[in-house]
């Protein structure tokens, strides 16, 4: 496993501001969810195909069925109003939250470096659209916060079976859920005081496990529609899926943007806009700058010192006097690994594809991207409490501003010029 303990934790203002951060996050996911009445932007291609699951017709969407599942079983519950198609996604946001905060604090052996990680999440607006709209995205984010939560645990066979369940259950939501087993195979190698016996039986059952879920899973929604649930017809619907996504590589659609873009970003989407009087309601998935900027900026001050260095001597680990990237490299270089690793493989299937990229295929990898930021801000504040605090301040400053913009609140044209400088983000 990664951790032993979670170290001390006096309360300091920097926590104060944090608890404002996840407060304010959580308070802009849950204010008008329902808002709109009706579909915006891809909700169509889900609640739809959560419709037929219900009435027993074929889903025609391109996903694997589990996210379309849990849509319907909502509408089920709850009837069929925007507000049911939403909430999944609400409790998906806040588990990402909380388990994320859980796993960084069990990660870097530190409280404080939890709750900072967790305030950061619940701050950014990518995360924030992703909680409000009936999309897949979200779903998949929250197995990846499960994930890393779950590599923190004492290491058994129990705890791969738990995460070939969560691996299982992010690739029947996406395809590219596999990306998460991709990772947990790297955490396998990363892991402390495992033997190669173990770590080879572990590899095996999560493989085993993600397939037997993604089968069963598959199988039920096939079931639902009147057809054959069985192993060669779950073959047959995915191969047929996968050639689909295959054949999209055109890169026409307004929203597309190729992934090197998705680091500063240019092109956010606007999931609605709504006149109303003499201004506007609007939902961006643009995130809090003050959180992206940083995260990136610090992933390539990572990314080269792990290059200079090279992977044997990062995972040598060793304190040191200063508090810069270099230093935070030598103290956690092996889970510095863990988290570059999943940002990379979830970005990887559009670095080897000429696939139809848009700026929601990188929601997964800008979680990791943020905890690895939330863990070093945290690192910092043991040392540099004044510079930690100063920058919590200025993403809560940046939240204040982009708040109306993530909550579909009530803003003026001007208001929406100041905040979407650059024309593509409007």
């Amino acid at each position: 496993m990664f951790s032993a303990g979670l170290g001390r934790w006096a309360v300091k203002p920097i926590d104060a501001v944090a608890a404002v951060l996840l407060s304010c996050g959580v308070a802009l996911r849950a204010v008008r969810l329902s808002f709109p009445g009706q579909m915006m932007f891809d909700e169509l291609h889900f609640v739809e195909n959560a419709r037929n699951y219900l009435a027993g017709k074929p889903d025609w969407n391109d996903h694997p069925p589990l996210g379309k599942l849990i849509l319907a079983a909502s509408i089920r519950l709850f009837g069929d109003q925007s507000l049911a198609w939403r909430l999944p996604l609400l409790v998906a946001g806040l588990l990402t939250i909380a388990l994320a905060g859980v796993a960084v604090a069990r990660l870097f052996k530190d409280v404080r470096t939890g709750v900072l990680a967790a305030a950061l999440i619940a701050a950014d607006g990518f995360f924030i659209s992703y909680s409000r709209a009936g999309l897949l995205d979200g779903f998949l984010v929250a197995c990846a916060a499960a994930a890393l939560l779950i590599v923190t645990l004492r290491w058994t066979l129990l705890t791969a079976v738990a995460l070939g369940l969560v691996c299982g259950v992010a690739c029947s939501i996406k395809f590219s859920g596999v990306s998460l087993v991709a990772t947990s195979m790297v955490a396998l190698l990363l892991l402390r005081d495992v033997s190669w016996r173990m770590r080879v039986g572990s590899a095996a059952l999560i493989s085993v496990v993600t397939v037997l879920v993604y089968f069963v899973v598959f199988g039920l929604g096939l079931s639902l529609t009147g057809k054959s649930g069985a192993p060669p017809s779950v073959v047959t619907e995915t191969l047929g899926l996968l050639k689909h996504h295959a054949a999209a590589t055109s890169m026409t659609h307004p929203f597309t943007s190729a992934w090197p873009t998705w680091f500063l970003p240019t092109r956010p989407i606007i999931m609605g806009v709504f006149r109303e009087g003499g201004g506007l309601r609007t939902l961006t998935t643009l995130g809090n700058l003050a959180v992206w900027w940083p995260a990136m900026v610090l992933a390539a001050s990572l990314t080269g010192l792990v290059a200079w260095r090279g992977v044997g001597a990062t995972l040598q680990a060793r304190e040191g006097a200063s508090w810069g990237p270099g230093a935070f490299l030598d103290a956690h270089g092996r889970e510095v690994l863990l988290l570059g690793a999943g940002a990379l493989l979830f970005v990887a299937p559009w670095m080897l594809s000429r696939r139809d990229s848009y700026i929601y295929h990188f929601l997964p990898a800008y979680l990791f991207f943020t905890v690895l930021l939330g863990a070093y801000v945290g690192w910092v504040a043991r040392t540099r409490r004044s510079a930690a605090l100063v920058f919590v301040a200025v993403v809560l400053v940046v939240l204040a501003f982009y708040a109306p913009a993530w909550s579909f609140g009530l803003i003026t044209d001007a208001g929406f010029d100041a905040r979407f400088v650059l024309p593509g983000w409007r």
